[in-house]
């Protein structure tokens, strides 16, 4: 069960941590010690004087300790607080999830330093396994967890004489950015929670960063550079109908790419895409060079998804839609595609 109480248990990976704007609601997670070459700091970050983490000795993050079940482990891989909330957290986030499990491994594995928003997309991927939109905006809007306005409340609305118009109970009136809610099919926020998974990581987000295409734009080429292969953590940009969609890279799944992304058939789920309206994959500019690297490296693995659903749980795999078709279908004695075929926005 990943949705308990320890996912609210934050741990903050940067060696100068900067609360996020939304911290009331829970404590931010940002970039790795690991990815200080790779990922920009902000100006509080280079003002702040405070010392890095240090490991106290917790057991190595690429193995189970004995007395935590695959759940735990996973949280702590990603940063979170497991069963035991006296261990110390690690200086930064383990560089392996290979984990054994009813004889599998899970083979996501990613290096020092590579793609760090993935632990965020996935992170949230569990903190809302099994939610739909309507479940997750009650708790994060991911529309508004992205402008800097949008993420320190929005902005106060001025009447002409510069003062602040307020609201029938006195308090200031404020505009933002994002869309107030991520339901409804006008509100789609795939784009929106990419744009996070970055923020969270201090990498700059894309103009009109609710739109799935801006990332192909040419007032983003100052932000997003296109690659010539997929590599983790890419930018996975699509044609859809209506629109565009983009979601992030994880691995091979055969000939076949597995992602992970937001507002896929309304939740944040894990599937398996062709090339089927492609228009290509990106990454941060100032993460260029290390998916340079990567590319000569030949870093995209082939994973295991059937290891991958058995670690995980099925809900990060299968939408509560899909699921719902599948037990229908059963009790009328019918089958039904397993491979799941997300609405997408």
């Amino acid at each position: 069960n990943f949705g308990r109480q320890n996912l609210q248990k934050w741990v903050n990976f940067r060696s100068a941590p900067t609360p996020k704007p939304h911290a009331a609601a829970r404590p931010a997670s940002g970039a790795s010690a690991a990815t200080a070459a790779t990922a920009p700091a902000s100006a509080t970050d280079k003002a702040s004087s405070s010392k890095p983490h240090t490991d106290t000795g917790a057991a190595a993050p690429g193995a189970p300790r004995h007395d935590e079940g695959a759940a735990d482990h996973v949280l702590r891989w990603l940063g979170m607080q497991g069963n035991d909330s006296s261990s110390a957290a690690p200086a930064t986030p383990p560089l392996s999830a290979a984990i054994a499990k009813d004889g599998h491994i899970s083979p996501i594995d990613p290096q020092a330093g590579q793609a760090p928003w993935m632990a965020v997309a996935i992170r949230e991927a569990l903190r809302f396994s099994g939610k739909v939109e309507s479940e997750i905006t009650q708790v994060e809007n991911y529309h508004r967890l992205v402008t800097e306005d949008d993420r320190k409340g929005g902005r106060i609305v001025l009447d002409k004489k510069g003062k602040p118009v307020l609201d029938k109970n006195g308090n200031p009136k404020r505009a933002f950015d994002g869309a107030s809610t991520l339901v409804g099919d006008h509100n789609a926020w795939c784009a929106s929670f990419a744009n996070y998974c970055l923020v969270e990581s201090n990498y700059p987000y894309a103009q009109r960063p609710s739109d799935a295409g801006a990332f192909t734009y040419a007032d983003n080429a100052d932000k997003f550079f296109k690659l010539k292969e997929p590599i983790y953590g890419a930018l996975r940009i699509s044609k859809r109908k209506g629109g565009h969609h983009v979601c992030f890279v994880v691995g091979k799944v055969g000939k076949e790419l597995l992602v992970i992304g937001g507002n896929q058939d309304d939740q944040i789920l894990f599937e398996e895409m062709t090339t089927h309206g492609l228009i290509g994959y990106f990454v941060p500019l100032l993460y260029k060079e290390r998916a340079k690297k990567d590319m000569r490296d030949g870093a995209l693995k082939e994973l295991d998804i059937k290891a991958l659903q058995g670690y995980f749980g099925i809900n990060l795999f299968k939408s509560q839609k899909q699921q719902h078709e599948e037990l229908a279908a059963k009790s009328k004695g019918e089958t039904i595609s397993e491979k799941a075929n997300f609405s997408q926005g």
